[in-house]
Formats: structure tokens, C-alpha cells, sequence
């Protein structure tokens, strides 16, 4: 899933989707798979309308018990401050995972920003392969329009599952602040 900038594989070197036969002697070919990157440009933007003031679902962004339970049975830890880590980390199938990042910006109630980085594409931890996740609120009469935007992805399949995901994640969301 991860979009890397070029590497060699049995004989050929792949450069996005194109693969290019190698030259007999290999050693011309310096393309390592350390070479991955992060597309910047590319982004994630989806809203649901929940029938819920703002403040409580504020409280479903922010309260580690309820994330658990929308973002794939996630232990959530932090303190909600600029600044501070984040992590996400749980097990799938007898796998253990970490994802991270820091706080970045906080308005109770209205706006939660924090870069986002996941081993799950095998780039390195480098601030440059973080991401940035934004929740945003806005009160529409009784309701609450929230909007999440992820930017910054290795690539754009990576950028589409995580377009599935993020649906999931906000329907599942509105089911839990609802009481559905």
C-alpha cells in the first residue's frame, strides 16, 4: 500500500507502477526500498450529520473508552494537550500495533488536529512521514456536522482504504453518540 519512490525486486525495478527490467549487473541500480515517501497532496475529507450537540460528541472524540470502541477496539493515551503524544495501540489477529503522533491542536468542542504516523505502510518514524488528522465540529441547529480530514499519505491506495475506513469509522461514531 505504501508508494515508494523506486526498488528492486527479482530482477526489475519497479518505480510506481511501472516495472523496468534492471541491467545485467545490478549494481548500477542504488534504488533501495527505504525510499518511500509521503504524498503530501493527498487527502481524505469526509462529514457526517450527527443528530447530537456539539459537546457530546466532543465527548465520543475524546473519551479513550468510547474511541475503543469505533477505532478498531483502539487503547487511546494521551492528556488532550498541544504538545503531548497520542497513541493508538491494540491487537489484530494476534498482532500487535502502534500508531502515533502528537497533539497539534485543541479547541474543546470545535477542532482536534494531530500529526499521525502507522507503521502499517512500513515507513520509517521520521517527522516527515507523519500525517495530519483533523476533526472538526460545527453546530448545525440541534445537530453537529462533523468533518475529519486526514492529509499525507504513501500513496494513493493507501489514501482510498483509508477513505473506506474513515466512513466506517464516522458512521459507527454517529450509531454510538445517537445511542442507536
Amino acid at each position: 500500500m505504501c508508494r515508494r519512490a523506486g526498488y528492486t525486486h527479482r530482477g526489475l525495478v519497479v518505480h510506481g507502477d511501472v516495472e523496468i527490467v534492471a541491467p545485467d549487473t545490478p549494481s548500477v541500480w542504488e534504488v533501495t526500498a527505504k525510499d518511500t515517501f509521503m504524498v503530501r497532496d493527498l487527502a481524505v475529507t469526509k462529514s457526517i450529520l450527527i443528530n447530537a450537540d456539539r459537546l457530546r460528541v466532543w465527548a465520543a472524540l475524546t473519551n479513550p473508552q468510547t474511541i475503543r470502541r469505533y477505532l478498531y477496539d483502539a487503547e487511546t493515551i494521551t492528556d488532550w494537550k498541544v504538545g503531548s503524544p497520542i497513541v493508538f495501540q491494540g491487537e489484530v489477529e494476534g498482532q500487535k500495533w502502534q500508531d502515533k503522533g502528537t497533539i497539534l491542536e485543541i479547541e474543546p468542542g470545535d477542532l482536534l488536529r494531530y500529526s499521525y504516523w502507522s507503521g502499517y505502510c512500513g515507513m520509517e518514524d521520521l517527522p516527515e512521514n507523519y500525517a495530519s488528522v483533523t476533526y472538526r465540529l460545527v453546530s448545525k441547529g440541534g445537530e453537529t456536522l462533523l468533518t475529519i480530514t486526514q492529509q499525507g499519505y504513501a500513496s494513493e491506495d493507501s489514501r482510498q482504504s483509508s477513505d473506506k475506513g474513515w466512513k466506517i469509522i464516522l458512521e459507527k461514531i454517529k450509531e454510538i453518540v445517537e445511542g442507536v
